[in-house]
């Protein structure tokens, strides 16, 4: 029998739906009732009672393959976030139950307009060489989020900034950018229109401050260098080995000491293969254990190491708008009719999901889940496939050129890519061939556009639709650099969703834009989602995680 995060680790802590009104909320969308002033405060965990052993206490982690690059505005996938997330605070990150907890922020006033935000620092947030953390190094944070040299993947999380458009087209100055320190503890942001979720967006690591002098490349931080760079979080990089590990030590200037566990060191091994990741696991090497096969409750010898920790993501592919064959969306629509999801999730361990958004985001006007409201947006139908094809020049995929499918080697995405792979040979006649590569093999050469089919699992960055909806948007930067289609139906109407703040409305215009993204352009293929395991041994106390799929170490006190 599984373990629940309820049920273990004595300190295990799950952080509920941030919009869901039966788990609780993050902050509201201000309201036009005048300059609203809001604090929150979490209160500290009690002390341990358990001895510190001698010595350094040594947490161990096996995460997925390394991908490179820890910047907080260009380190935005998973392996990237799992270091950035102990060695960085914002203004806020989330509460235990779903709320915004405060961090670097102390507090904050919105107008009543809903325009300008006004973060008041805490005074004695630090970064790990003692300098204080400036209202100044926000203002850079975000302003280098609109450097084309640094091609972020979510720039336009801050397009509902004053002057972000014409900032990131270089006809304005970045310094009319809307974010401004008024001094050295106050930061002022003003929007160009009020958004619903703008607080929300505000845990993630883009809207992190930055310290301007720091040493980076091309990509960001210099990753041949990372103990040069300072953290303002709980723990600071200590040394790098590319495809190796990454090793964090406590950071002694973190302002919240009292929250931390008695872990000195965390050492994060990159570990691309399920079965070494369970096989080191297993010899002692490793405490935790983050890439693990979807079956471990069912094959480990051990239910009490065993956690499954609730995980709000959407693995979906996305075509290229570089091939011509696809470019008519009659064979962009039989490809994804051609496809079995529940037969792909029942083989990689997951559910079935016919629409971008996965379970778990509920409609605050209903009350009731975003992807049940919505339904099975992608219909199934191979008879329907085939005439499709067919009607497109190619009957019984004759004529069809062999299309490259991009993928990571993991083993779940090894596992979708195969059983893909068969059906739509089976069912269109259609020949597929798989690029399946090593983790930063297969981002540089998604990055480059190096396919013709392209896996792009997407998790809650913030609870809100548009953490995955805006990710597609055919207009970003990022869509263009790697998969260069164009939808305009769809991004006029998901860019109209940001300035409606009638909640039933917004949702109704949310689930018209999954439609047209996936039946009238068809520009996507969602599969499945899953719940996310993972192996902990049973000394390992005070692992938090969230639905998002955040697993955090700061707290975890060791008890060997």
């Amino acid at each position: 029998m599984k373990r629940t995060l309820k049920t273990v680790l004595g300190l295990l802590l799950v952080v509920c739906m941030l919009l869901s009104t039966a788990c609780g909320s993050k902050t509201e969308a201000p309201k036009d009732e005048g300059t609203t002033s809001t604090e929150n405060t979490t209160e500290a965990p009690a002390e341990s009672t358990t001895t510190t052993p001698e010595g350094p206490v040594v947490l161990k982690v096996g995460i997925h393959g390394d991908t490179g690059g820890y910047d907080p505005a260009t380190g935005t996938s998973g392996t990237p976030q799992m270091v950035i997330k102990p060695a960085y605070r914002g203004l806020f990150s989330v509460a235990e139950d779903g709320t915004l907890k405060n961090e670097i922020c102390e507090s904050y006033t919105v107008s009543g307009d809903g325009l300008v935000y006004t973060f008041k620092l805490r005074p004695d947030a630090k970064w790990s060489d003692g300098k204080p953390v400036t209202a100044a190094e926000f203002v850079y944070g975000w302003q280098r989020n609109l450097d084309p040299t640094l091609a972020a993947a979510y720039t336009d999380l801050f397009n509902c900034i004053e002057n972000f458009t014409e900032c990131f087209a270089g006809e304005k100055d970045i310094s009319e950018f809307g974010v401004k320190a008024l001094d050295e503890t106050t930061f002022e942001v003003t929007l160009a229109f009020p958004q619903p979720y703008f607080m929300q967006k505000l845990t993630f690591s883009p809207f992190y401050p930055i310290r301007e002098e720091l040493p980076r490349d091309s990509s960001g931080w210099s990753i041949t260098d990372v103990a040069n760079v300072v953290t303002n979080g709980p723990f600071k990089f200590d040394s790098y080995s590319q495809n190796e590990k990454m090793v964090l030590v406590r950071n002694p200037e973190y302002y919240a000491p009292e929250e931390l566990g008695n872990v000195d060191v965390i050492e994060f091994y990159f570990l691309a293969d399920a079965q070494t990741s369970v096989a080191a696991f297993k010899n002692d090497e490793l405490d935790i254990a983050i890439n693990v096969p979807s079956d471990i409750a069912s094959t480990h010898d051990n239910a009490n190491e065993v956690l499954i920790a609730p995980y709000l993501v959407s693995i979906c592919y996305v075509f290229t708008g570089r091939n011509e064959v696809l470019e008519d969306v009659r064979v962009r629509q039989a490809i994804n009719m051609a496809i079995d999801r529940a037969q792909i999730a029942e083989i990689a361990g997951g559910t079935p999901l016919w629409g971008i958004v996965p379970y778990g985001i509920t409609n605050p006007a209903t009350g009731v889940d975003f992807r049940e409201e919505g339904g099975k947006v992608v219909t199934e139908d191979v008879a329907k496939a085939q005439e499709l094809l067919a009607e497109a020049g190619y009957p019984n995929g004759e004529g069809f050129p062999a299309l490259v499918f991009l993928s990571s080697n993991s083993e779940r995405n090894s596992a979708i890519a195969l059983t893909i792979q068969g059906m739509l040979k089976q069912n269109l006649g259609i020949d597929l061939e798989l690029h399946l590569l090593e983790s930063q093999a297969f981002s540089a050469d998604r990055r480059e556009g190096k396919f013709d089919i392209c896996a792009l699992g997407t998790s809650a960055d913030y609870n809100d639709p548009t953490t995955w909806l805006s990710l597609y948007d055919s207009t970003t930067g990022y869509i263009q650099r790697v998969a260069a289609y164009s939808t305009p139906e769809y991004d006029e109407l998901l860019h109209q969703t940001d300035t409606e703040l009638d909640a039933a409305k917004r949702f109704e215009m949310l689930h018209e834009c999954e439609r047209i993204l996936l039946q009238d352009d068809s520009q996507w293929i969602p599969v499945m989602t899953y719940d996310m395991p993972l192996l902990a041994k049973e000394y390992v106390k005070g692992i938090i995680t969230t639905t998002a799929g955040d697993v955090y170490f700061h707290g975890v006190t060791m008890e060997k």
